[in-house]
């Protein structure tokens, strides 16, 4: 009974932690710890696309050190986001998984330019302060190597991406009264366009902007 009130407690605590990062839910890599029920989460997960009551998910997300964000039906996955809001708030830090290429066609390029195809704010957000980056080779050929890379971090590289991660945490969370003198997502989305806006212009505007020849959905 001790326990499962304990349990109870943390998840909440994770889910007011949390709050702030308006996240959707979707099922982490399950971890077997102290008076943890490992069986019953692999099982949640082992369905395809299972989904976990938002304090469930919450709880799970904010027991781990690190999350694994890795491409889905589109490289730039919303987890990327995500787990920037949940490191802000003392959640778990980022280890994002980076493809070869980006796109079914696409030739292999330089890791410089898949981040900033794939990452936002790479203008000014340097990746390597907030995250741990993985190449996608590496995460399908060793992964156990992957995984212990993180884990056997320093503590003082940890703690200067949490603090990192804290620094920018503004800018990949929504806040319903944020202004330009105290921004959240929205002026920050806004900065990035007015600044390759003002790129555009500068070049010469010949021809259409980048995001003009994006196909429709």
């Amino acid at each position: 009974r001790g326990g499962g009130r304990r349990g109870a407690r943390h998840a909440k605590a994770a889910a007011r932690r949390a709050r702030r990062a308006g996240v959707q839910t979707q099922c982490p890599v399950p971890r077997r710890g102290p008076g943890g029920s490992a069986t019953r989460d692999r099982a949640s997960t082992a369905r395809p696309y299972a989904r976990l009551p938002t304090r469930r998910y919450l709880a799970l997300a904010f027991s781990h050190r690190f999350c694994l964000v890795a491409a889905g039906d589109t490289p730039s996955t919303h987890k990327v986001s995500e787990t920037v809001a949940f490191g802000g708030v003392g959640g778990c830090i980022p280890v994002i998984v980076v493809p070869l290429a980006l796109g079914r066609h696409a030739q292999p390029v330089s890791l410089a330019t898949r981040l900033r195809q794939m990452l936002p704010y790479t203008r000014w957000l340097d990746w390597c302060s907030v995250a741990y980056l993985v190449e996608e080779e590496d995460a399908s050929s060793r992964f156990a190597a992957v995984l212990r890379r993180p884990a056997t971090a320093s503590r003082a590289g940890a703690a200067a991406k949490a603090r990192a991660l804290r620094r920018v945490h503004a800018a990949f969370t929504l806040r319903a009264n944020s202004t330009v003198e105290r921004p959240s997502a929205a002026e920050y989305v806004l900065a990035e366009a007015c600044d390759a806006a003002l790129r555009f212009r500068r070049a010469g505007g010949s021809g259409s902007p980048w995001w003009a020849r994006q196909p429709a959905p």
